[in-house]
């Protein structure tokens, strides 16, 4: 399926679920249950989040309280701090990250999405 660039949302055409496709980026303190979305995250340095969250790809520059689920890779900054666990494509841990968690890393992450959201 061909989506637009511009698009935020599209509708599945197998199950009729609505499903975002925009990218977001928390550069403040933001607490809500849940964020799904196949674009990006970006948990910018002043960046404090309270989420589980269900994307592609994630980069932690500041702060993240939530279990993690992403298709693609996981990508924590020195400055980035994640409390909650990982199941993730690939994870990429720079050196004085904080990661407190358990870590699933495997080459197809879809298979084991409900057990962890």
């Amino acid at each position: 399926m061909l989506v637009s660039q511009r698009a935020f949302s599209v509708n599945c055409s197998h199950c009729h679920r609505r499903v975002s496709v925009e990218d977001f980026y928390i550069s403040s303190y933001h607490n809500t249950g849940q964020i799904e979305t196949c674009g990006s995250l970006l948990v910018g340095p002043a960046g404090d989040l309270r989420a589980c969250l269900m994307v592609q790809d994630l980069q932690v520059q500041g702060q993240l309280h939530g279990n993690v689920f992403a298709r693609g890779k996981v990508s924590l900054a020195r400055s980035g701090r994640l409390f909650g666990n990982i199941t993730a494509s690939r994870l990429e841990v720079a050196c004085g990250a904080v990661v407190k968690g358990f870590c699933r890393i495997e080459p197809n992450p879809m298979e084991t999405s409900e057990e962890i959201l």
